[in-house]
């Protein structure tokens, strides 16, 4: 997420593929620079983890609106709200 710092205006869409624990180290700074309505689509983590993925990314004013999941690995889709 190291890049995101280089964007001086909001994001219409972000796409990581990273593990769980940098997502949700890095969640605040990805839902800082997502534009309000902006998606964010993230994978790299375990279908396990989901649940842990989404209440970080509540706590960042994201929500949840589709997840997949493949051989115990998932992508999950958020949208910013206000």
């Amino acid at each position: 997420m190291g890049l995101l710092k280089f964007f001086s205006v909001p994001i219409y869409a972000i796409l990581g593929n990273i593990n769980l624990n940098v997502l949700l180290k890095e969640m605040h700074n990805l839902s800082a620079r997502l534009r309000k309505e902006g998606i964010a689509i993230l994978s790299g983590f375990y279908e396990k983890d989901l649940q842990t993925l989404n209440e970080s990314a509540g706590k960042n004013k994201l929500s949840l609106l589709e997840n997949q999941s493949m051989n115990n690995w998932s992508v999950a889709v958020y949208r910013k709200g206000d």
